[in-house]
């Protein structure tokens, strides 16, 4: 398997509307790593109205560069919060996208 993900509601309760997403690659899929979008697209057809990655190494700059393009912001940057082997604690990154018009899921 060269890459493999998660999708599913962040939180019981309130927080289930959005959506939680966890994508692994193998470095030898990393040039094809474009082709995860579509788990993107499934959000909206569970009702989730959003998708966030809780955790992403901020020091991962091909997937954070790889998020943004697909629609992604940082929201939230906790200092230190994870560990890397080589350089150590880094800093890890709340990315968060609508997957619906904002307006739109104001109410749904």
């Amino acid at each position: 398997m060269l890459d493999s993900y998660h999708l599913r509601a962040n939180q019981a309760g309130g927080g289930a509307r959005v959506a939680c997403a966890a994508y692994v690659a193998h470095v030898a899929a990393r040039h094809r790593a474009g082709d995860g979008a579509p788990f993107v697209r499934r959000g909206p057809c569970g009702g989730l109205p959003a998708m966030q990655f809780n955790f992403d190494m901020a020091s991962n700059h091909v997937a954070v560069a790889l998020w943004q393009a697909l629609g992604f912001a940082i929201v939230g940057r906790p200092p230190r919060a994870l560990y890397h082997p080589l350089p150590g604690p880094v800093d890890a990154l709340v990315m968060h996208r609508w997957l619906v018009d904002p307006a739109a899921a104001r109410n749904a």
